[in-house]
């Protein structure tokens, strides 16, 4: 039902699901992963930052979503945040190799490199970079 309401154009449709879906099922590990890629596809990063900050309290054994609460803590510009989320993915699954490529971005920014503010430029600088 929200892949169509999004295959419709009714983007704004489909993430009122996502977020009715949230709101019931906050510990459901697939919902909270799909629900804020959703939000961060929508630039709704911020809200994406509340769904991850949720989930890591109901999963906080699962190293994933600690690393999608690291990279909206890092496009929201919290690198500190970010970082002890990283710390933690990785205590958790030091083999990810997408924390190991939030972990580099993130270096980057505390290096000075500009701070990706979206989802598509973090992604833009990570294919620009040869990265993810």
């Amino acid at each position: 039902m929200i892949a169509r309401s999004a295959a419709l154009g009714d983007a704004a449709g489909a993430l009122d699901l996502w977020r009715a879906l949230v709101t019931s099922h906050p510990h459901e590990r697939d919902v909270v992963r799909e629900a804020a890629l959703a939000l961060l596809r929508a630039d709704a990063v911020e809200e994406a930052r509340e769904v991850n900050r949720a989930a890591t309290g109901y999963l906080p054994g699962d190293a994933t979503i600690w690393c999608n609460r690291a990279v909206t803590e890092l496009l929201c510009g919290d690198l500190g945040e970010a970082r002890r989320c990283l710390d933690r993915s990785d205590a958790l699954d030091p083999a990810d190799p997408i924390a190991a490529a939030v972990r580099r971005r993130l270096v980057e920014c505390e290096r000075g490199a500009p701070r990706p503010a979206t989802l598509r430029e973090l992604e833009r600088r990570g294919s620009a970079a040869g990265g993810e």
